[in-house]
């Protein structure tokens, strides 16, 4: 049996390792899952942050000079709420039903939103 091996993590060595899982799926066969003892990443520098996750302010960050950054989650919110008004235009699915195509259609487009607003977020902060 030939066993391929996808390494995610090229910065680990992987000479300390300290538990193996191996599990079997339909969709991408044999995976290892390996847990290794790795070192601490030097820091990349000497400041220190306080953040604060929210739902209406979605990160606030309080830098040690005062600075501080506040990213609303109100947009979110509002793409949450505006996509809760077109489901209910859509028949709900029975219990034990799968959704229609339109329901699931919905579902798609609010969580790309959302995504792409989190993405937004974070990479800004980061």
């Amino acid at each position: 049996m030939e066993v391929d091996l996808q390494v995610y993590r090229q910065d680990v060595e992987f000479s300390r390792i300290v538990n193996v899982l191996i599990t079997y799926d339909t969709k991408h066969g044999l995976q290892a899952h390996l847990v290794v003892d790795a070192d601490d990443r030097k820091a990349l520098g000497e400041r220190t942050v306080a953040v604060d996750l929210g739902e209406t302010q979605m990160i606030t960050a309080v830098f040690d000079d005062g600075k501080a950054l506040l990213y609303s989650g109100r947009l979110i919110k509002a793409i949450r709420r505006y996509w809760q008004k077109v489901r209910r235009c859509v028949k709900p699915p029975a219990a034990g039903q799968r959704k229609s195509r339109r329901y699931r259609e919905i579902d798609r487009r609010e969580s790309r939103q959302v995504r792409q607003l989190l993405h937004l977020i974070t990479t800004d902060f980061v």
